[in-house]
């Protein structure tokens, strides 16, 4: 559990940037998946012991800025996953 809490304390109300390759309108060749976001937040010891969780059900498809959970047992810590264009 002191495992847990210390994931909890780094990502609870960070916000985590990840580049992708964009149309004018702002649309992903693609999209950030929850395997994405984990790998954002792989230096961080014990995070792949919870569940990641997009906000929006369809998933993260444009440039933005986008609300995210992970959750472990009872514990819940809320972050965001901002997505920019890459130059």
């Amino acid at each position: 559990m002191k495992t847990i809490n210390a994931v909890k304390s780094k990502i609870d109300g960070k916000t985590f940037e990840v580049k992708r390759k964009a149309g004018e309108d702002g649309r992903l060749f693609g999209s950030v998946s929850v395997k994405d976001v984990l790998k954002l937040m792989e230096n961080i010891e014990g995070v792949g012991k919870g569940k990641v969780h997009v906000d929006d059900k369809e998933g993260i498809k444009t440039v933005g800025e986008w609300g995210c959970k992970w959750t472990s047992g009872k514990v819940e810590a809320k972050f965001k996953v901002e997505v920019v264009k890459e130059e």
